[in-house]
């Protein structure tokens, strides 16, 4: 039996009290909003006649220092899926293995209570083609995501690439913001891991209550969060996933078990490849692209405001320019009354943050560095960014 490893608090766990602190690097030096007309340049001579403003059309656009926005190079998301193919033999090995390990890691609401673990079927075909992984933690908004793909059923090895953030508790000054990983693993290693990670995301486990003699509540609770995705393609495209973005608690032990022994497996694949301190360009942008517009804009549920944050922040440090005219979507929803505005302000502002890393100019601060309001410079951020179209595919 092996047992459920947790990373951080738990693999993917953290508080998700703090909002993260703006994180340095891969952004454009930030200007402020620029100043009113009566400071206008003035011109030279005694009669000290002020130079005339060019008009606000012939003004270059703050939001377009680096030029105008790249093409997303993320594919669109296919409108429908294939068939699931009909349910195939399980692996009643790996099967054996999940349960097992889901008993020994479940802990009962109930005195005398007992779990029902069961399997599903997946409709995938027997190879699997890819792989998307993400964890993350809500203390400092940590966020990694990781794809092991092989395009060649015949390959003899995965391609594995990914992106993430540098833990907010390293102590070396010189830790970069971010890091990317290129390697490839062999298939034999990918192979060995997947009928547990296949077993797991088809795992649902049910408490059965003792039918008499209910003497109390053991259920607990904790302040620790988890963010945790797992999806599988095969080859033609039909895919499962899962994820749990919430708490650690009683309430949640069915989402997030599975869930947590699949992260094991896919940990023995990836753990001991080597990040790297490059930029993120090419294959590993794209995977970017790809996993932000699957949370921040194709999902119809939102995740936790500290994952969509942590999504924001590494958009920004990763230099993701491509995604301006979608971080600026967010910002055009208004203040919500309630509890849920605080939630509200938090993604605001990690917008912002990330759009002023993007475009080197911070529509927050007025011209003599002063806060602005939220409102009042989101609007500004989708007045001026908006203008600016991005290149054509």
């Amino acid at each position: 039996m092996r047992n459920v490893r947790h990373v951080g608090v738990v693999l993917v766990l953290g508080v998700a009290a703090c909002g993260g602190a703006p994180g340095a690097g891969g952004a454009n030096p930030v200007t402020t909003t620029a100043g009113s007309a009566e400071n206008a340049t003035k011109g030279a001579g005694d009669a000290g006649d002020a130079i005339p403003k060019a008009p606000e059309s012939q003004q270059p656009n703050r939001c377009a220092k680096g030029g105008p926005f790249p093409a997303l190079s993320a594919a669109p998301k296919p409108a429908t899926e294939p068939k699931p193919l009909p349910c195939r033999a399980s692996d009643k090995a790996a099967e054996s293995s999940v349960a097992a390990e889901m008993r020994a890691q479940f802990k009962p609401t109930r005195p005398g209570s007992t779990l029902d673990v069961s399997f599903g079927c997946d409709g995938l075909d027997q190879p699997i083609a890819r792989l998307v992984y993400e964890r993350g933690v809500g203390h400092g908004n940590q966020l990694e995501i990781v794809q092991i793909s092989r395009p060649d059923p015949a390959g003899a090895s995965y391609d594995v690439i990914g992106i993430r953030e540098s833990s907010p508790f390293m102590s070396n000054p010189k830790t970069p913001p971010f890091q990317v990983v290129r390697a490839k693993v062999p298939t034999d290693a990918v192979h060995a891991r997947m009928p547990f990670v296949r077993a797991a995301l088809q795992t649902t486990l049910r408490e059965v209550l003792p039918k008499s003699g209910l003497t109390g509540y053991a259920a607990f609770g904790s302040s620790s969060t988890m963010h945790a995705l797992v999806r599988i393609e095969d080859a033609a495209g039909r895919s499962i996933e899962k994820k749990y973005s919430d708490a650690i608690n009683s309430d949640g032990q069915g989402q997030f078990l599975p869930l947590l022994r699949a992260d094991a497996e896919i940990r023995q694949i990836i753990d001991k490849l080597p990040w790297q301190d490059e930029p993120a360009s090419g294959d590993v942008l794209k995977l970017f692209e790809e996993r932000f517009l699957a949370a921040m804009v194709e999902s119809p549920a939102q995740d936790a405001w500290w994952v969509r944050a942590a999504y924001l922040e590494l958009a920004g440090r990763a230099g993701a320019r491509s995604l301006v005219p979608s971080i600026l979507g967010l910002l055009d929803t208004p203040r919500p009354e309630g509890p849920s505005s605080d939630a509200w302000e938090r993604k605001q502002e990690a917008a912002m943050e990330a759009l002023a890393k993007l475009t080197g100019w911070d529509a927050r601060k007025d011209a003599k560095g002063a806060t602005r309001p939220i409102e009042a410079a989101a609007r500004d951020f989708v007045a001026e960014c908006g203008k600016v179209s991005p290149v054509a595919r």
